[in-house]
C-alpha cells in the first residue's frame, strides 16, 4: 500500500517519515504502520506488507493462539526442548508444573523463550502443530503476509524452529488489535510494576516488564511488545490510549523503535475519527479464547450450552473455524509433527495428555449429545405446533358441521361466507321462506 495520505485538507499531512516534533529517528528506513485500534483505520504506513523476521513480537500471536486452545487455569508440563531454549527465559525445568497465567506473564513481560515453547507444546502437542494452529488463526484474523514457524521469534542459525517466522507490519497491527481484545494479554503487557509469583520450586520470583521505557515514558502507553534479534534488528508493537481512543504503532527493523513509535502514535491521536474517511480499514477483531467461549455460553441451558463454541462474544466477530485443542482421548493428537525438525535433536516435543485434559474438555465443536438434544427440541416444538394447527382446524370443521346440522333441523339456510369463522347460525326471516325453499331445492 505504501504510505497512506489523509484526504481531509484540515487534517495533518502524512509522509513516509512521521512529522510530529521530537528527536529525529535514525537514518535507517523502517517498515511501519500506525492504526486507530477502535475503528481499524490505517493512519499511516510504509512498506507495511513486507514480511520480515519479527523477533519477539511474534509472541503476541503465541499468546493469542495459546489462549484460544488452553483455558487460563491450565497447568503446563515442561519438556527437555522447553528447558533447552536460550535466553531470554524464565528457567523452566523438565517435569515442573507451570501455571499458564505465570507463563503468560513471563512471555509478554520478560519475553521468555522457554515460556513460548511451553505454551506451544502444551496447546498443540508440538511446535509444528502450533505453527499450523497459528497459521489457521492468522487466516481467520485476516493476516496477509505471515509465515508462522517459531513461536518465540528465534531466527538465528541453529536456533528457531524451521528458521523462524516472518510477519509484516500490517499483520502485526492486526495481531495487536486482537490481542488488546483479550483482557489477560492486555493486562499483562500493560503491567508496569513487577509481576510476583511463586515458582514451581516454591521460591518467590518476580518478572520485570521489558516494555518499561515505553510504558513509563509515553503518556497513555498500554503495551504491547518489544523484540530484538541480530537478523531482525529491533522490533516494536506499541499501544496507547488517550481520551477513550486507542492507537497501535508497529515499527520493524530499526534501532530507534521508541522514537518512531512515539511520532506515529502522536500522529494517530492528532487525527480525529471524523477525518478518517477513505482510509484503509483492517479486518474486524476475530479472536476467540477458550475462556471467552465458556463465558459466552455460561448462561445457556445446559443441553444447549455445555460444550458449545464459536459463539459471538462482545466486540469480536467469531467464526466456526476456531482451532480446537488436541483431544486427549486420541493418542494421535499428541504425537509430534512428522515435519517437525526439532524432534531430530532427541528433545521430545510430545506433551503428556494429562497436561491438556482441561483444554480438551473445554474446546471443540458441539458434542453429539448436545446436538441430539437440540435436534429433539426442534422436532418436539414442530410437533406441538402441528398438533395445535390440526386441533384448530378440527374445531373449525366440527363447528361448521354443527351449524349445518342446526340449519337443517330448523329448516333454515345459514348465511355465512366461506372464509368467516362460524359462531351461531344466522337465519333468514319468515318473509324469505319462498327464497329459502328455492335455495334449498336448488342446493339439491
Amino acid at each position: 500500500m505504501g504510505c497512506v495520505g489523509l484526504l481531509a485538507l484540515s487534517a495533518p499531512s502524512v509522509a513516509a517519515t512521521p512529522n510530529v516534533a521530537g528527536p529525529e529517528p535514525t537514518a535507517l528506513t523502517p517498515t511501519f504502520i500506525v492504526i486507530d485500534a477502535d475503528t481499524g483505520a490505517v493512519i499511516a504506513a510504509q512498506d507495511e506488507h513486507r514480511a520480515v523476521p519479527p523477533a519477539s513480537t511474534v509472541k503476541l500471536m503465541a499468546a493469542l493462539v495459546g489462549l484460544e486452545l488452553l483455558p487460563l487455569e491450565t497447568t503446563l508440563q515442561i519438556s527437555p526442548l522447553v528447558e533447552a531454549q536460550p535466553a531470554s527465559k524464565i528457567n523452566m525445568h523438565v517435569g515442573e508444573p507451570w501455571p499458564l497465567n505465570d507463563a503468560l506473564h513471563a512471555l509478554l513481560m520478560a519475553s521468555a523463550n522457554d515460556a513460548a515453547y511451553a505454551i506451544a507444546e502444551n496447546a498443540a502437542g508440538s511446535l509444528g502443530g502450533f505453527a499450523d494452529a497459528m497459521t489457521r488463526s492468522g487466516a481467520r484474523m485476516g493476516l496477509e503476509d505471515a509465515t508462522f514457524n517459531d513461536p518465540a521469534g528465534l531466527d538465528a542459525e541453529g536456533e528457531g524452529f524451521r528458521g523462524g517466522s516472518l510477519l509484516s507490519a500490517f499483520d502485526l497491527a492486526i495481531i495487536a488489535r486482537n490481542a488488546l481484545a483479550v483482557p489477560e494479554i492486555a493486562a499483562a503487557s500493560a503491567r508496569l510494576e513487577d509481576y510476583p509469583f511463586t515458582g514451581p520450586d516454591g521460591a518467590q520470583r518476580t518478572i520485570p516488564n521489558h516494555n518499561d521505557p515505553w510504558l513509563s515514558g509515553y503518556p497513555g502507553a498500554t503495551g504491547l511488545k518489544v523484540g530484538f534479534t541480530e537478523r531482525a534488528n529491533r522490533t516494536f508493537v506499541a499501544s496507547a490510549t488517550r481520551n477513550g481512543r486507542t492507537c497501535i504503532a508497529v515499527v520493524l527493523g530499526i534501532s530507534d523503535t521508541l522514537g518512531w513509535a512515539t511520532r506515529l502514535a502522536d500522529q494517530c491521536f492528532a487525527l480525529s475519527v471524523s477525518d478518517q474517511g477513505g482510509l484503509e480499514v483492517l479486518p474486524p477483531v476475530r479472536v476467540s479464547t477458550v475462556d471467552q467461549r465458556q463465558a459466552a455460553v455460561a448462561g445457556f441451558p445446559r443441553s444447549l450450552g455445555a460444550g458449545a463454541v464459536g459463539v459471538a462474544v462482545a466486540g469480536a466477530e467469531v467464526t466456526s473455524d476456531v482451532p480446537a485443542a488436541p483431544s486427549t482421548s486420541s493418542p494421535a493428537a499428541i504425537e509430534p509433527d512428522p515435519t517437525d525438525s526439532s524432534t531430530s535433536t532427541g528433545s521430545p516435543e510430545t506433551v503428556p495428555a494429562s497436561s491438556r485434559s482441561a483444554a480438551g474438555s473445554a474446546t471443540g465443536l458441539v458434542s453429539a449429545r448436545n446436538a441430539a438434544v437440540a435436534t429433539m427440541g426442534v422436532l418436539a416444538t414442530a410437533f406441538v405446533l402441528r398438533r395445535r394447527q390440526v386441533s384448530h382446524q378440527r374445531r373449525r370443521r366440527l363447528a361448521h358441521q354443527r351449524m349445518l346440522a342446526d340449519a337443517r333441523r330448523l329448516g333454515v339456510l345459514a348465511v355465512l361466507p366461506p372464509d368467516r369463522e362460524p359462531t351461531e347460525p344466522e337465519h333468514v326471516g319468515a318473509g324469505d321462506r319462498p327464497l329459502r325453499a328455492r335455495s334449498r331445492a336448488h342446493s339439491h
